[in-house]
């Protein structure tokens, strides 16, 4: 089991609306999406998914307006349940996301993984912000990969917070080694690493 917990400065309405509406799932969640949940349709596929499945991975479960919305998710040979709780405080909401999937091999894709870009692609949205980064499970990837972040800390925390194991195994997983010198090991669970 998997749980994330994050707090946002939108009402518990928006966040919700977000989650359940076709045209705003697509722009934050998965861009190949058929949303209906009074008709208790949730479907999601396609390569921004882990494992970049061609047909429908999720389906509906239930919903409350403005307070839950549970899936089932068929990933890693098997299925499970993602059940997304909100509770509305004085100026945000406290999103509870928590994720009952089958276990995954070493080198998978983790769904930790995507729903942590994927939250941080609804904070995006929802603050009228800059457009979604979905990533790309299927194929080959063609090109050299960039993304550009801008961080609130000083360029020594940013770098801490790339090498030092301990604040790797906070955000990433923990089991994390690193050796920051040419030649040296960077792993944060990977299959093979990076040298």
């Amino acid at each position: 089991m998997s749980h994330t917990t994050i707090e946002l400065p939108f009402p518990a309405a928006a966040i919700h609306r977000a989650w359940t509406e076709e045209s705003l799932v697509k722009q934050w969640l998965s861009p190949s999406a058929h949303i209906n949940v009074e008709a208790g349709v949730f479907e999601l596929w396609g390569a921004a998914l882990p494992e970049a499945p061609q047909s429908p991975a999720t389906r509906f479960l239930a919903s409350r307006e403005n307070e839950m919305l549970e899936f089932a998710w068929r990933v890693h040979g098997g299925e499970g349940t993602v059940r997304v709780e909100l509770t509305a405080r004085r100026d945000s909401t406290h999103l509870s996301l928590r994720t009952e999937l089958p276990p995954m091999s070493i080198g998978m894709a983790h769904p930790h993984d995507f729903f942590t870009t994927a939250l941080e692609n609804l904070r995006r949205l929802l603050a009228g912000g800059t457009p979604a980064w979905f990533p790309e499970y299927g194929g080959v990837m063609q090109g050299d990969p960039s993304l550009r972040i801008e961080i609130a800390a000083s360029p020594g925390q940013v770098f801490d917070a790339l090498v030092n194991p301990a604040q790797l195994n906070r955000y990433i997983r923990p089991i994390a080694r690193v050796d920051p010198q040419p030649g040296g090991e960077y792993t944060c669970g990977w299959k093979g690493g990076v040298r």
